[in-house]
């Protein structure tokens, strides 16, 4: 990759066009380039994520592959009625 400087804008003024036609050829190549490393990373990171979430669950993995860590139980999504626990008031309980 060509090291590329920030010029000022009285500095571009004085370059004659081929330069700036070279420069801005240049400028789209880097560019390019860098997307393409991006998008490569992206992949990669995306494939790392991937096999990081598996475990016995979701994938052909045994269960000994999970580790050590215990999965949190499933909350219930009923709600509470807002009534008191227990009997009828007034009867005995036999």
């Amino acid at each position: 990759m060509i090291n590329v400087q920030k010029a000022s804008r009285a500095e571009l003024e004085k370059v004659d066009k081929a330069k700036l036609i070279e420069m801005y050829v240049d400028v789209v190549d880097q560019v390019q380039i860098l997307a393409e490393v991006v998008a490569k990373q992206s992949e990669t990171i995306q494939a790392l994520q991937d096999k990081v979430a598996k475990d016995s669950q979701n994938s052909s993995k045994p269960p000994s592959s999970d580790g050590l860590k215990k999965k949190p139980r499933t909350q219930s999504l009923r709600q509470k009625s807002g009534r008191k626990v227990g009997g009828q008031p007034g009867h005995e309980g036999n």
